[in-house]
């Protein structure tokens, strides 16, 4: 997982006011070597030394075939690993629909354009820390698209991070998907797609519990005014000679309750396969260290 950081090289969510708690994990001191290697550069620059885009594997979505990379050397292997770029982006949640369909509206049709997704802002508390971290992602959006030389049209500066994740993709023989469970869609819509379209990986959500541990929860536990943490995967994309940049939502998780009145915000009007690397849920009664690795992980680490 990597640290967005400011021009000035200062790690974005050190930003956010004392009161805004963080997940645990972040007590690791900015001049550690870990640390260090676990931050995304300050400048599009100094990107082009660490991250560089590469296909994923057995991913036949063409709009989502490509991601970031990065190499981390391990002498004692005599090797080299490649690492998957993970973004980890915060903010107060002022709209969501991450119910396990999202907006699907129940039709084959529209199963390609079904999505889930979170609108997040920085409130009242966070707005510096916030705007910091919007342009920190501006410039990685710059950087791949400079990498794939292509104009990069100028984004309005300001406003809410909209991230979201495709419900369905197009089932191709061999793939491995997730079951749809009567729980999950109890009318029994998904019986319309007949295998045509499959859920083949699922957003994760957690939450933080005791300030020391991540639990699964189910998606209505966080709501409007929440403060989150998310995991953002970068992919790359074509719809004809135009390339573009995405950043989709792997995971979400609640850390803090919506609390205060300053919290509000206003409403916005299975064969093995490489995977993103983020935290490690549990179950709610289980003990488990917090910041691991995705649950059935793959070869890609973050």
């Amino acid at each position: 997982m990597s640290l967005l950081t400011t021009q000035t090289g200062i790690v974005i969510k050190f930003l956010w006011p004392p009161e805004v708690q963080q997940l645990p994990d972040d007590t690791e001191q900015q001049g550690d070597q870990q640390s260090l290697e676990k931050q995304v550069p300050s400048s599009v620059e100094d990107m082009l030394s660490w991250a560089y885009i590469g296909r994923k594997i057995d991913c036949r979505d063409r709009m989502r075939r490509y991601t970031l990379y990065y190499s981390v050397a391990e002498p004692a292997a005599q090797a080299v690993r490649r690492v998957q770029v993970g973004l980890r982006v915060q903010g107060f949640v002022q709209r969501l629909n991450i119910s396990p369909l999202g907006n699907w509206l129940g039709s084959e049709a529209t199963a390609s354009s079904a999505n889930q997704f979170v609108v997040v802002g920085g409130g009242d508390q966070g707005g510096g820390a916030f705007e910091a971290q919007q342009q920190a992602l501006e410039r990685v959006r710059e950087f791949v698209l400079r990498l794939l030389h292509q104009d990069v049209a100028p984004r309005r500066s300001g406003g809410n991070l909209i991230v979201q994740r495709r419900v369905f993709s197009k089932y191709q023989e061999g793939d491995s998907y997730h079951q749809i469970t009567s729980h999950e869609d109890p009318q029994g819509r998904g019986n319309v797609l007949d295998g045509k379209w499959v859920v083949k990986d699922k957003l994760e959500i957690g939450k933080l519990v005791d300030g020391i541990r991540i639990v699964r929860c189910p998606y209505i536990a966080i709501q409007r005014g929440d403060f989150v943490e998310m995991l953002l995967e970068v992919t790359v994309g074509s719809a004809g000679p135009k390339r573009h940049v995405q950043f989709n939502l792997q995971q979400i998780i609640r850390v803090e309750e919506k609390r205060h009145e300053s919290n509000k915000t206003n409403p916005v009007t299975q064969p093995v396969r490489e995977v993103i690397r983020g935290y490690r849920f549990e179950d709610e009664d289980a003990e488990m260290e917090a910041g691991g690795s995705l649950s059935g992980g793959g070869s890609t680490e973050v």
